[in-house]
Order: structure tokens, then C-alpha cells, then sequence
């Protein structure tokens, strides 16, 4: 055989190698994406449910009982009405907010 064709087919085979190799490694590099992708879910839903704690215990520190009474402060607010209880106990907030 031509010299110049075993040099040809040996570049060829060590090529068909390196090809392989990557193959491999693309192949790990998507399972460390699924991977990575699915603990970013978790993260999102543990960042959310942080959330839900804060704000509900915002509305419990503001004297509501459930966040259903706090949606209608929000709403009161934002038709500017006067504000629902338990606000209108506190003396000189309710004159402050409704500015």
C-alpha cells in the first residue's frame, strides 16, 4: 500500500477516535444538564415556597388572620377607599396609608 495512504488511514482511524471520545463526553455533558436543570426546579420551588412563608407571615404580623383578608387591603389600597380592619385600630396608619 501507498505510504501516503497509510498515513491517510491512520490520521483517519485516530480521528474516528477522537470522535468517539466526544461523543462520550457530550453524552455525560447532557446528563449533567438534565441534572443541573432539574436541582434549578428545586431550587425555584423551595425559593417559592420561602416566599409563601414570608409573605404570610407578613400578613399575620399586620393582624390578619388569612391572606384572604389581606387581599382586601391590597384591594382597598388600590381603589384608595379606607382601609379594613384590623388597620382602622391603629391610631394615625390609616390617615398615613390612604395618603
Amino acid at each position: 500500500m501507498n505510504s501516503k495512504i497509510e498515513k491517510l488511514l491512520s490520521e483517519q482511524a485516530k480521528n474516528n477516535t477522537k470522535i468517539e471520545d466526544c461523543k462520550a463526553k457530550i453524552s455525560s455533558l447532557h446528563e449533567l444538564i438534565k441534572e443541573l436543570n432539574s436541582r434549578n426546579k428545586e431550587i425555584d420551588a423551595e425559593i417559592s415556597n420561602l416566599n409563601d412563608e414570608v409573605l404570610l407571615s407578613l400578613v399575620k404580623a399586620a393582624g390578619y388572620e388569612t391572606p384572604e383578608e389581606f387581599k382586601k387591603l391590597l384591594q382597598s389600597l388600590k381603589q384608595k377607599q379606607t382601609l379594613p380592619k384590623p388597620f382602622d385600630a391603629l391610631p394615625g396608619e390609616v390617615e398615613k396609608m390612604n395618603k
